[in-house]
């Protein structure tokens, strides 16, 4: 699978040990190198769905691994071609991750890497986000077409609310992107529900969350008739649990 990865003019590339051909890469994103990783099939057998896989946390916090990177092991198991970004100013990448800012166009511009596979069916692309990355789902999803499915995990939904309802949490704001109403509102999928285009959307929610307020999360889901699926005793890492539903 190496020269695979080779013809799709990314630079950096590193091979991963793991069940699944598994690599990490610089590639392009507003003119500046972000880092990103491809988990393969085992087996290629005719054109293979894709799912872009967003990850939580901000900045160093919450990043990829070479290790943690195999949780994502299920869906290339699946035949899925897996893909991810670092985000921007994280793992060695230039620029500053902004949680929700520029670094959304991290993600939509793996489209055109992940486009130069030959086995990618570029018809069928899923996207499943955990908290952060929850949040940046929604917002590609309102800025590309191509997103077919979507999954999100104990997503951020409500900046505006988060800054009151998480202690600690308007702090962060203000260090990673100022904090201001308007930048809160970028980030705040719940208030422009309008926007999202008719795609099917899953969510995942614990109901004892200490990081993202859940009942926010369902009532957005509610807003745009979603499909929800409760853990009614579980927090905010509920991921290991959402496998077989996320599959199906």
């Amino acid at each position: 699978m190496k020269s695979i990865i080779e013809k799709i003019g990314v630079e950096g590339i590193k091979e991963i040990k793991n069940e699944f051909p598994t690599y990490s890469f610089l590639y392009k994103s507003d003119n500046i190198k972000v880092r990103g990783f491809i988990i393969f099939p085992k087996e290629i057998s005719g054109m293979h769905p894709i799912i872009f896989v967003n990850r939580g946390g901000t900045g160093q916090i919450g990043i990829f691994t070479d290790e943690n990177i195999k949780h994502y092991n299920f869906f290339s198991q699946n035949g899925y071609i897996t893909i991810m970004s670092q985000y921007r100013g994280c793992d060695g990448g230039e620029g500053i991750d902004r949680m929700g800012g520029d670094d959304v166009f991290d993600i939509i511009n793996m489209h055109e890497i992940v486009s130069k596979i030959p086995f990618a069916d570029m018809n069928r692309i899923g996207m499943w986000g955990v908290s952060r990355g929850g949040m940046m789902a929604f917002q590609t999803i309102v800025r590309v077409s191509w997103v077919k499915a979507v999954i999100v995990v104990s997503p951020i939904v409500d900046e505006i609310h988060m800054a009151e309802w998480r202690p600690g949490w308007k702090q962060h704001q203000i260090e990673t992107y100022g904090g201001s109403y308007i930048e809160q509102y970028k980030r705040s999928p719940m208030r422009w529900v309008k926007e999202m285009p008719n795609v099917p959307i899953m969510f995942f929610v614990g109901m004892k969350d200490e990081r993202v307020d859940p009942f926010k999360t369902i009532e957005m889901a509610k807003s745009i008739n979603a499909q929800v699926i409760i853990f009614p005793e579980d927090g905010h890492f509920i991921s290991s649990k959402t496998v077989k539903q996320s599959i199906d």
